[in-house]
């Protein structure tokens, strides 16, 4: 027999089926392009001439307008029900703004005129938004100029619009996937930068968010010293004068302020705006990103220009300040090379990736501690404790007071993204203080001095930058910095004081290899060799001169020894596939090619010897796996999509791999092809791809 429903029982059954329906349809993502008309300052024509400098072989634009004008710009768009982020890819690829849409405030600093001013390496800058820089000191040269990019929805449900372009100056390539969930209040950025080439080259990177600059704004940076450009060391928060620095109204003195705080194992950052209680926060894991950078323009007349020059104020902008993320504890410049705080190198043939999220939070009156669960705050005052959670997903868990080891508050909360919530909790005695929300957020008031780092953040003053090793690592430091000429001159004057100190010797070398004077860098190599026959730097070098003077064996000699090391394991491997490949040894090219990735999945140079090599054999259902695998790794892979065009070589398939090079120098994409091409002996690939290029 059926069970009987009753009508009203019916009814009820399909109006929870209507909501239910309605929740998880209103938690979508979307993702669309559209032109937007900005008010426009516009930069000038280039000089023709290429300076013969660190960034070589980029140009610098000429002349700034005064006038603005009525432009469109391409804008894609990321918006769920909680956020929305608005992207410039004409601009560098900089997110212009990123909004929470309850309110419909900007908690990223949304300037709402596109005003070019000589500030960065190559002159036109813009301020606001996020930026993202690749490559050497400064803001990146495609800052203000277009990138590749393309958009997507991806399979949980996150849309994305990637980013990316090619350094000219290091031959590296960046891409940054800025992703956007379909229910949570927060967006990320994923970036994944890699050196194709068989030399080292500078590693540096930063993120600059601007927020804006009011008097009520507290640094919420967990640290206690901040370092300069210089790498000199200061204390944080409170300086010499008694000053809180982390209160931007405090910052009324002196010029313009640099502060990369350290000192504290913490994994946020952000600001928060007391009238209004409401606040900004990046997220990362510590070891991915150590730098914590605050920028401050003069608060004189000097910034105020600086205000003027950047924005129309009588379009309701006001001044900003920026917090930004770096892969290293400072924006090294060259005075930091004496210091604890030096440059480092981008090691031939390597990947970096991290993964970073940037949120807003609400009505909690600060934070202790935040993640993608949300931002926590706890404070003590007598016998009172005061909680808040601001929440950036779904949560549906249990909040746990402790006072002392004891259980003094539990409370079931059942919260939507961005719902802010707060209690005051009576609670006498002493002990430590710990708060837990399930396993999403937890905070104990006795982890603020274990946090607090060792780390040294003054020199040694015994150390002799005369000696051997100092000009050694004089050298060093100005190779990190694309000084390659002062970096020689430094490792020839520490031969001169010990003609066998190895590390200049392959120092030397690296240089000479760079210069072409491939003949010089075998002497040097070889020399250094003949100190340490297993010294993996210089049996990378030695395998990668050799194969420029076309001396194979030597060549496979080199490799083979330095894949003993795991600095160079994945990188020799892939040197091997190459040299097996231009001598038709298939076998032998997949294998080196499997054993590269087998320590570094990243190895962009492996994947494609692994493309190639199944495509020469007639493997071509191989070779799109291969393909596949790339583009996930980085959707961006113009060498991808060209192999997919000569797997099947259709009118569609070129289009497309033609469409998605939208840079500002295309060309430089094609010759940068090509060039692969020709290293591996494939001279008709190379021909196909420059006959496929702009004129």
């Amino acid at each position: 027999m059926r069970p009987r429903i009753h009508v009203f029982s019916l009814l009820l059954l399909i109006s929870i089926a209507s909501v239910l329906q309605q929740v998880v349809f209103s938690q979508t993502a979307s993702v669309s392009e559209s032109r937007q008309v900005f008010r426009t300052y516009p930069f000038g024509d280039p000089d023709p001439v290429a300076r013969m400098s660190n960034i070589y072989p980029y140009f610098r634009f000429e002349g700034y307008s005064v006038t603005p004008v009525d432009r469109e710009w391409n804008i894609v768009t990321l918006e769920n029900p909680y956020i929305k982020v608005l992207i410039a890819p004409e601009m560098g690829g900089k997110v212009l703004g990123a909004f929470e849409k309850s309110t419909g405030k900007a908690f990223i600093y949304f300037n709402k005129v596109i005003k070019f001013r000589e500030i960065a390496m190559r002159g036109p800058w813009t301020s606001g938004g996020l930026e993202f820089n690749f490559g050497d000191i400064g803001h990146t040269p495609t800052t203000a100029t277009p990138v590749d990019y393309t958009t997507r929805t991806n399979e949980d449900g996150s849309v994305s619009c990637i980013i990316g372009a090619m350094d000219l100056a290091s031959r590296t390539e960046w891409r940054v996937d800025i992703r956007l969930p379909k229910d949570k209040a927060y967006f990320e950025t994923r970036s994944f930068w890699y050196n194709p080439t068989e030399v080292n080259t500078s590693l540096y990177h930063w993120m600059c968010v601007a927020i804006d600059a009011d008097e009520d704004l507290r640094y919420l940076y967990p640290g206690t010293a901040y370092i300069g450009h210089g790498g000199d060391a200061h204390p944080w928060p409170t300086d010499g004068a008694g000053r809180d620095l982390s209160y931007y109204q405090n910052n009324a003195f002196g010029w313009s302020k640099s502060y990369h705080v350290l000192g504290t194992k913490s994994d946020y950052f952000g600001g928060h705006f007391a009238n209004e209680d409401i606040g900004v926060i990046h997220w990362s894991r510590y070891g991915d990103k150590l730098g914590k950078k605050i920028w401050i323009w003069a608060r004189s007349r000097e910034g105020e220009t600086w205000k003027d020059l950047l924005t129309d104020p009588e379009l309701g902008n006001k001044q900003y300040t920026e917090i930004q993320s770096g892969l290293l504890f400072n924006q090294a410049g060259g005075g930091s090379s004496r210091t604890p705080f030096k440059h480092l190198f981008f090691a031939p043939l390597s990947a970096e990736r991290f993964d970073e999220a940037w949120f807003p939070f609400a009505k909690i009156g600060g934070i202790v501690e935040a993640n993608l669960s949300g931002s926590l705050n706890v404070q003590r005052k007598g016998n009172d404790i005061a909680i808040g959670f601001c929440p950036l997903q779904f949560t549906k868990d249990d909040l746990i007071v402790k006072v002392g080891g004891r259980t003094v508050y539990s409370k079931s909360l059942d919260l939507k993204p961005l719902q802010p919530f707060v209690d005051i909790i009576r609670a006498a005695g002493d002990g430590e203080i710990e708060v837990s929300i399930g396993d999403r957020i937890s905070y104990r008031s006795g982890d603020e001095e274990a946090r607090k780092l060792r780390r040294p953040t003054v020199a040694n003053k015994e150390f002799d930058w005369n000696s051997v090793a100092g000009l050694y690592t004089d050298g060093v430091e100005r190779a990190r910095q694309r000084d390659p000429k002062g970096a020689l001159a430094k490792y020839l004057a520490c031969l001169s004081k010990d003609p066998v100190y190895t590390p200049a010797l392959v120092g030397a070398a690296e240089i000479y290899q760079k210069r072409m004077q491939h003949d010089s860098a075998f002497h040097y190599v070889s020399k250094a060799l003949a100190n340490d026959a297993y010294d993996p730097d210089a049996n990378f070098l030695y395998g990668v001169i050799s194969r420029r003077l076309g001396r194979v064996y030597d060549a496979q000699d080199g490799f083979g020894v330095a894949a003993r090391s795991m600095k160079y394991r994945s990188a020799a491997n892939a040197q091997l596939g190459e040299i097996a490949f231009l001598r038709g040894q298939w076998n032998d090219a997949e294998e080196y090619a499997r054993r590269a990735l087998d320590y570094d999945r990243y190895n962009v140079r492996a994947y494609r010897q692994l493309a190639i090599t199944y495509r020469k054999q007639g493997r071509s259902e191989d070779a799109k796996i291969v393909l596949e695998m790339m583009l996930r790794i980085d959707p961006l892979s113009h060498f991808a999509n060209f192999e997919r065009y000569l797997l099947d070589p259709t009118a569609e398939k070129l289009a497309y791999f033609n469409s998605m090079i939208r840079n500002e120098l295309p060309h430089e994409t094609y010759l940068e092809l090509a060039s692969y091409y020709r290293s591996v002996g494939l001279d008709q690939e190379a021909i196909n791809m420059l006959e496929n290029a702009p004129a």
